[in-house]
């Protein structure tokens, strides 16, 4: 197995640096997205369910 520098190590922490912050920053993505969805999610519900009560008021 070949020896590793210093200079490559130093190199392979910066990549895994890189590659390190770039998951980070997907995975806040990731929940900012999540978070949004939910919001979606119970708008829609809250508003399906405010129909449905029209609905059987009428009836």
């Amino acid at each position: 197995m070949a020896e590793i520098t210093h200079l490559q190590s130093q190199q392979r922490l910066e990549q895994f640096s890189a590659a390190y912050a770039t998951c980070d920053l997907i995975r806040q993505h990731h929940e900012n997205l999540a978070r949004a969805y939910g919001k979606i999610i119970s708008v829609v519900e809250r508003d399906r369910s405010k129909a449905t009560a029209r609905r059987n008021d009428r009836n």
